[in-house]
């Protein structure tokens, strides 16, 4: 009896923690308690710690008691056996810069004499393993500081007008399109995840008040995106995957850290989305309420819960380009802080109030107090439409997620620059369109404060190290 009552104790763990341990179903090795799930190796480690304490022990036996090659109070090494929380230690890719070695100098300085190779002609290249112009000493590529992007659009095309900071100027009889992972990120979760997931349908519908549809995007993370790079340098890599096996397990401390992992991000997504399903009562009657991740629901009682939205399906796994997606449907406000959108959007404007009735596009934008909402069509009226043209791909140009930024080439140079002339730059990646005289003039006009720096550099180094030689 006493038997079977410590088995119900087990099952009633096991059931409260929606562990089921008796499925076919192959998942990973997880704590029932946390919800981590460590990596690979550590797994195997963990797997293996009966067996390597079995093997541990019969060594002992057999070098201290039958063999006596060891004294039997021998000092015993501890075998360190990895906990469920251990992250395995990333590989860096951090490529020394030279730039501060002298060394490598010395090396050219010694070539040039010995081959009679002009020094000259050996400084013209780069002496460290990346170009440092387009990549950190660490061997990352160097990016653009994006969100300074929309305070010089705003200074130089809007100057107050256009801009907004009523959170109510655009609501009524329309629709919001809202960026998921934002409001994650505004929020400070506390508790259970299943709190979690109430608190932030709580803050949509707060948003959303006044608008009669609301569609909220969530990224989607594909471990081999194009992106990969940039999201490894924003995360700091600190937390272990972590599953999410039932609405009352606890937020785990650390949450940006556990915000860093994508792995988390994806269980977290689907996660959000599943308790939305679960909570449509919540959502104000009359409202048309869609959620999209991997697959996009129309969620409401009258229906039972949810209706898939094919025609809002995507295999894009960022949010910012499938906010336009929904946007092109029914469209007032595209809430969001990442100046992406706002680029997408000044760039796709004109193919987006074609496609509705609304002669405007609008952005809420920023947090805090730097929440605004910014009018894409007056912004679009004010600038010259060379620039509105132009403005995706000179933003690319200055660094983004995919893309280096050049050192010291800012995106405020590249507006400046796309106000001069025409350059076409919207052919680059066109493979209809090749590359004209004007898109290569205006590439090269916004690189050349950068290239005309690194030459004025370049020619004081030799006469530096030219005058250190007469010198000795």
């Amino acid at each position: 009896m006493k038997d079977e009552t410590d088995i119900q104790a087990i099952l009633a763990t096991l059931r409260k923690y929606n562990a089921d341990i008796f499925s076919h179903k192959k998942t990973p090795l997880t704590d029932i308690a946390t919800g981590i799930s460590p990596s690979a190796s550590t797994a195997q480690h963990i797997l293996e710690a009966l067996s390597t304490g079995e093997k541990r022990a019969k060594e002992f036996i057999d070098q201290r008691l039958n063999k006596k090659l060891v004294a039997f109070d021998a000092t015993l090494s501890k075998q360190k056996v990895p906990a469920f929380d251990a992250t395995d230690k990333s590989v860096s890719a951090a490529i020394k810069a030279p730039s501060k070695n002298k060394v490598p100098f010395t090396k050219l300085l010694i070539i040039g004499q010995s081959r009679n190779i002009d020094i000259r002609k050996l400084l013209e290249y780069e002496t460290s393993e990346v170009p440092l112009s387009l990549f950190q000493d660490n061997g990352q590529m160097r990016g653009g500081k994006k969100s300074m992007l929309v305070p010089v659009l705003e200074d130089k095309y809007l100057s107050g007008y256009g801009i907004s900071e009523n959170t109510q100027a655009f609501s009524g009889e329309k629709a919001i399109v809202m960026d998921g992972m934002v409001m994650v990120r505004i929020l400070k979760p506390s508790g259970t995840f299943n709190e979690f997931s109430s608190m932030l349908l709580d803050k949509v519908i707060d948003e959303a008040t006044g608008y009669s549809r609301v569609d909220v995007v969530f990224d989607v993370y594909d471990p081999q995106s194009i992106k990969s790079g940039e999201r490894t340098k924003r995360g700091s890599q600190k937390m272990c995957n972590i599953r999410i096996l039932n609405r009352a397990m606890n937020i785990p401390k650390g949450w940006n850290d556990f915000l860093t992992n994508i792995n988390n991000i994806n269980e977290l997504v689907s996660f959000l989305i599943d308790s939305c399903r679960g909570m449509v009562q919540k959502i104000p009657v009359g409202q048309k309420f869609i959620v999209s991740g991997t697959d996009v629901h129309h969620l409401t009682e009258e229906l039972e819960g949810c209706l898939s939205v094919d025609h809002l399906k995507s295999n894009h796994d960022e949010a910012d380009t499938r906010l336009l997606l929904h946007a092109a449907v029914e469209l007032a406000v595209i809430r969001t802080v990442d100046t992406d959108v706002l680029v997408m959007v000044l760039h796709h404007f004109h193919d987006m109030v074609e496609s509705q009735s609304t002669q405007d596009v609008v952005m809420n934008i920023g947090t805090g107090n730097h929440r605004r909402y910014i009018s894409i069509g007056q912004l679009c009226r004010s600038m010259p439409e060379r620039v509105r043209a132009n403005i995706l791909a000179a933003y690319a140009l200055t660094g983004c997620d995919t893309t280096n930024a050049l050192f010291r080439i800012t995106k405020a140079k590249a507006v400046t620059t796309l106000e001069g002339e025409e350059y076409h730059l919207e052919t680059l990646g066109d493979p209809k369109d090749p590359l004209s005289e004007a898109c290569k003039e205006g590439v090269q006009k916004i690189y050349s404060r950068t290239v005309w720096r690194l030459r004025r550099i370049d020619r004081g180094s030799i006469q530096d190290i030219c005058q250190q030689g007469n010198k000795k």
